[in-house]
């Protein structure tokens, strides 16, 4: 049961999960995997070979890039990032061709080039750890 908004583009050898959301002219690359009940709203792209994880919220304008080699001759060279579950990505955030953890947060207009570990919050590259009373409330919002 995915829903996909109008002008949305979904190129060959995507997988995406059950009650997955795509917003309105959301760009999606081949191979790319979208996990069960993922929202990806209006105005995003997703790269090449990208995972996304389950219940993964996808704010306005986000880019999930292929890493920063731009002139890797080999497709298989190039790898798109890689975001945990349950991961909170705010408005016009770019993703380059890195690992995100679980229940990470990170926040609008941030650029991430580099691996985040699990239950991290991102804002303009400051990075701390989630407390247990944020994930509690987090879950709490599912």
């Amino acid at each position: 049961n995915c829903r996909i908004g109008n002008n949305a583009f979904i190129r060959s050898n995507c997988r995406l999960g059950k009650d997955v959301s795509i917003g309105y002219a959301v760009t999606i690359e081949p191979f790319v995997s979208i996990n069960n009940g993922s929202v990806i709203l209006q105005y995003c792209a997703i790269g090449s070979t990208s995972c996304v994880g389950k219940h993964v919220f996808l704010a306005p304008g986000c880019m999930l890039a292929e890493n920063r080699h731009m002139l890797m001759s080999s497709f298989k060279s190039r790898m798109g990032p890689t975001i945990g579950d349950y991961v909170r990505i705010g408005a016009l955030s770019t993703i380059i061709g890195c690992k995100i953890g679980k229940f990470c947060m990170i926040g609008a207009n941030s650029v991430i080039t580099k691996d985040l570990q699990e239950e991290t919050v991102s804002i303009n590259r400051l990075e701390r750890n989630v407390t247990l009373e944020e994930k509690r409330l987090y879950l709490q919002d599912l």
